[in-house]
């Protein structure tokens, strides 16, 4: 009896065009962990560790949202996409009257992030791919 080959590994699957699309929405998600997590660090040296549970949690529901939409949810991709969208418009607002440079570069981020999340085109791909693989 000779032994079964072990099963490819799932990133072999996927073609370059979702492997691309997998790489960009981890790196969308890090960098809005990162900074939702910097701006925790911020809270808790300014105002100590009494302000920071309501922004923990927020982080932990960011972060539920984003495995729902990283297994092809897509009610979790396009309420991320209007949550990012509704932030850019609000920090518009921010921005307008006080055009800092940190304010301006949170800006293009969650525009950027909510526009990638909803219409490129290897984020679209991958997600295709969960939603058919997922049981």
């Amino acid at each position: 009896m000779t032994p079964t080959p072990p099963l490819p590994p799932p990133a072999s699957l996927l073609t370059p065009e979702q492997r691309r699309g997998r790489a960009l929405l981890l790196s969308i998600f890090t960098i809005s962990v990162l900074i939702d997590f910097a701006i925790i660090v911020i809270k808790v040296i300014h105002e100590g560790f009494a302000g920071s549970l309501p922004s923990c949690i927020r982080v932990c529901l960011s972060i539920a949202l984003m495995y729902a939409i990283f297994i092809g949810q897509r009610w979790a991709r396009w309420l991320f996409v209007t949550l990012m969208y509704s932030a850019s418009i609000l920090m518009l607002l921010v921005v307008i009257s006080r055009p800092y440079p940190l304010l301006i570069a949170l800006l293009v981020l969650f525009a950027l992030g909510g526009s990638l999340v909803g219409f490129d085109a290897g984020i679209v791909s991958f997600l295709k791919y969960q939603r058919e693989v997922r049981p």
